[in-house]
């Protein structure tokens, strides 16, 4: 009732009453992975949105999660001096799972251990054979 921009609350009312979450969340991920090579990225009309089409950008995505990466950052920081190490004795750090393939990321890590050189693992394979692997360890 007292929504300060009612019509964004009608289009979730909308994805509710149609249950479209599912449909919503993948076509959310798929544009945070459009946005890792797309500077913008217009999600196709769908059905709770009624024929508008959705544009987001990279920057707005930076801005949406600007406040993680930071965090991100302090714990890399944290890490490499809990290890009693300098960020400049840090040569290389291996990267996988979806998210390290967000520019803002990867600048983050750049930024925070300049002399390293990122290595890419299999993006997705490596998560779940990792669950698979701490699964084992804590199950089996």
């Amino acid at each position: 009732r007292d929504a300060m921009e009612p019509e964004k609350l009608d289009r979730l009312l909308r994805v509710i009453e149609l249950r479209k979450g599912h449909e919503l969340l993948g076509q959310i991920e798929d544009t945070k992975i459009a946005l890792s090579s797309d500077v913008e990225v217009k999600l196709a009309s769908v059905a709770f949105a009624r024929g508008q089409q959705l544009k987001v950008t990279r920057v707005q995505f930076e801005r949406a999660v600007a406040d993680a990466m930071a965090r991100v950052g302090l714990k890399i920081a944290e890490t490499v001096a809990s290890a009693g190490l300098k960020a400049s004795d840090i040569s290389t750090v291996f990267v996988t799972g979806g998210s390290s393939s967000i520019p803002i990321l990867r600048s983050l890590i750049a930024k925070t251990l300049p002399s390293s050189r990122l290595v890419e693992g299999d993006a997705f394979g490596s998560v779940a054979t990792g669950l698979a692997i701490d699964a084992k360890r804590r199950f089996a």
